[in-house]
């Protein structure tokens, strides 16, 4: 992860709160590595002078911070879950990915809220879509 986020000199990276550190560890590389060879000694090896990295900064939306699971929507979304059905992974299809979401747990309720802590399930469905479709909990 590190690497990546260096490599493309990002400004601001979408983490979950569960992954803020490990943006700091790369926050922690950057500097280090800024200070060990930017600056001038970089400009005396023959380099422009500067920093070699941009400090990354976290970027965490207040929704869909911590995305939980469509099979128990208590648990978060995770790649080590032994289910495959609990994840949407990166090279799922879109018709597999469609699939997921028709079988992911529901409740027994009728209706849609969000907030509500008997519906954990709900709330996690209703939250995948407010980022997907870009809508607010008014709309």
């Amino acid at each position: 992860m590190a690497s990546d986020i260096l490599l493309y000199q990002c400004d601001l990276v979408p983490v979950g709160d569960d992954q803020k550190q490990h943006l700091e560890l790369t926050r922690e590389l950057a500097e280090r590595v800024n200070f060990l060879f930017g600056g001038r000694k970089w400009k005396k090896l023959g380099g422009n002078g500067g920093k070699l990295f941009k400090i990354p900064e976290a970027l965490i939306s207040p929704e869909g911070a911590r995305v939980m699971s469509l099979t128990d929507g208590l648990s978060k979304m995770s790649k080590s879950t032994p289910s495959d059905q609990s994840r949407i992974n990166l090279l799922d299809t879109k018709d597999i990915i469609a699939n997921k979401f028709k079988r992911c747990k529901t409740d027994s309720f009728a209706g849609l809220e969000f907030g509500n802590p008997d519906r954990p399930e709900c709330n996690n469905l209703l939250s995948i879509y407010q980022l997907v479709t870009g809508k607010t909990k008014q709309v």
